[in-house]
Formats: structure tokens, C-alpha cells, sequence
């Protein structure tokens, strides 16, 4: 490896660690300046977007996805980072198409079967959601995420197909959860938090590693840095 290849990987490896630290004003500045001086290296270009993303400057992180995947058209991570940004613009099956790019050129790509899942979430198609999301735990067993994005889909929807997973068979248990209801009175907050608890005993009975996240019941989306393919 030569003094200048050493010298971009160093630079990018600072980027990355300025974005995990959360200092995005200054990782907006030096990724500007890299953008800038180095406009061949798609990663660059992939950290770009996400920090613009992180910053809620989706057309912006929309253009420099879109930079990276033009400069290497096998950029996976990128193709799954776009498909987040136009995710939030409401171009689901724009998005959907993009998740799609990154699991053809990936077909183990566990983080864009979780978004995957995602969209058709959002779309209302909820078996294809519970597929998406099953495939993204198949590949990764660990992906916590992809593990909340199911249960809460399971929390309210009775899968109509077979899956091959845990929680699609732990959800018959899940179902006779009820929350006490009088729709007379209010639902408290002590109701909503045992019914919550009781999802989470189930769960802790038969998953080990995994609680329930109280204050995080909505789906997450899950960008990829890529911190090695330049």
C-alpha cells in the first residue's frame, strides 16, 4: 500500500469516527472537503449522504448516494442508504427497488431485507413485510432491529403464511395479550406498560439476549457506513 492510499484510508477511518461520535457539523465540513479533492472514491460519497441523511437533508443525501452508485455500480451499502433516503419522501416502491438492487448484488445483505420489510410496512402489505423482516434475522440471527421491527408487526397482524422463525411462532402467544379495555375509561399508562411487560416475559421465556425496548416501539430503518469498500 503506497503513502497516498494510506493517507485516504486514514482520512475516510477519521470520517467515519467523527460521524459515530455525532459531531455532524464538523464531519458535514470535512466530507465536503474530501467530496471535493477526492471525487473518484465512492465511499466518500456513501459517508456524504449519510451524514446529510443523519442531518435530515434528504435530497442532498439522495444526490450523493446516487454519486457513489455512479461510481461503483456494485455499491450495495449505497444502493440499501438510498433507498432509506427516498424512503423518506414517501417513494416507497422507489425505495423498494433500490433494497431490491442491494439484495441482487448481495442476496445475504441482512440490512436491506430489514428496510425491505420496512417499506412494504409502511405500504400495508404486512405478510411481505414479516418475509422481509424473517429473511433479515435468517441472515443475521443477532440483528436486534430487524427482531423489534417483527414483533411490533406481530403485535398487531395474524401472519396468514408459514414463516420459518421464532417470533411468527411465538406470535399465537403474543396475541392473547390483551390490553384491559372499557371504552368508558381511559387506557392508562400503567395498562399499556404491563401489556409491554408481558410481551417482553414472553419473549425473555423463550429468546435469550433480547428485551423489549419500551420507549422504542416504532419500526427502525438501517444505514450501512461502510467503513471498507472504496
Amino acid at each position: 500500500m503506497n503513502t497516498n492510499q494510506k493517507n485516504i484510508e486514514n482520512q475516510i477511518s477519521n470520517l467515519i469516527k467523527i460521524i459515530n461520535n455525532g459531531n455532524l457539523v464538523h464531519a458535514l465540513k470535512l466530507a465536503e472537503k474530501l467530496s471535493k479533492v477526492y471525487k473518484n472514491i465512492p465511499i466518500i460519497f456513501n459517508l456524504y449522504g449519510i451524514i446529510q441523511y443523519k442531518l435530515n437533508n434528504f435530497e442532498e443525501s439522495v444526490e450523493n448516494f446516487n454519486k457513489a452508485i455512479k461510481l461503483n455500480p456494485n455499491f450495495f451499502e449505497a444502493y440499501n442508504n438510498l433507498g432509506n433516503s427516498l424512503m423518506e419522501f414517501g417513494k416507497f416502491k422507489d425505495a423498494i427497488n433500490k433494497y431490491e438492487s442491494a439484495i441482487k448484488l448481495k442476496p445475504e445483505y441482512a440490512s436491506a431485507y430489514n428496510n425491505l420489510g420496512g417499506a412494504w410496512e409502511d405500504l400495508g402489505d404486512f405478510e411481505k413485510a414479516i418475509f422481509n423482516y424473517s429473511k433479515a434475522i435468517k441472515f443475521n440471527p443477532e440483528f436486534y432491529t430487524a427482531k423489534e421491527n417483527i414483533l411490533n408487526v406481530l403485535t398487531f397482524h395474524k401472519p396468514k403464511n408459514s414463516y420459518s422463525n421464532i417470533f411468527v411462532e411465538l406470535n399465537s402467544l403474543l396475541q392473547n395479550v390483551k390490553i384491559p379495555y372499557d371504552d368508558q375509561e381511559e387506557i392508562s399508562e400503567e395498562s399499556v406498560i404491563s401489556y409491554y411487560k408481558k410481551c417482553d416475559e414472553i419473549l425473555s421465556n423463550n429468546i435469550k439476549n433480547f428485551n423489549l425496548n419500551l420507549s422504542q416501539i416504532w419500526r427502525k430503518n438501517t444505514y450501512d457506513l461502510n467503513c471498507i469498500r472504496h
